[in-house]
């Protein structure tokens, strides 16, 4: 994608979380669900570094974090409002956003909390 910092070994980065430092101050926990549509679920054909991505999603609106999960090629990126949600889903699903690395990026479902996790 043009106007990114190019990663030397971008499949070598071992951070999997971003937090936007502005919103994080102060604030114990980001909440997913809040406001409605604005978390979007993430995957990549190959890993890349949460440093890139927070770049990759930046350009469409205020981020508030990117997780990613451990071992796997996918996460999730949280905006402040929907509509910056909405635009990095429709200019980003079905793109290649490095080298050969194809981005699916929707709308996350909604967080459910209390949910007892599967053993």
């Amino acid at each position: 994608v043009a106007g990114l910092a190019h990663h030397p070994h971008p499949l070598a980065h071992p951070t999997l979380m971003w937090k936007n430092p502005v919103l994080a101050a102060g604030k114990q926990r980001i909440d997913n669900n809040n406001p409605p549509g604005s978390r979007l679920f993430i995957s990549f054909s190959k890993q890349l570094p949460v440093d890139y991505l927070q770049q990759l999603f930046a350009p469409y609106g205020q981020l508030e974090s990117i997780y990613l999960m451990k071992g796997k090629n996918c996460g999730y990126a949280k905006y402040t409002a929907a509509p910056s949600a909405t635009a990095a889903a429709a200019a980003l699903n079905g793109m290649e956003v490095y080298e050969g690395v194809i981005a699916k990026v929707v709308t996350a479902h909604p967080q459910v909390q209390g949910m007892p996790k599967k053993a």
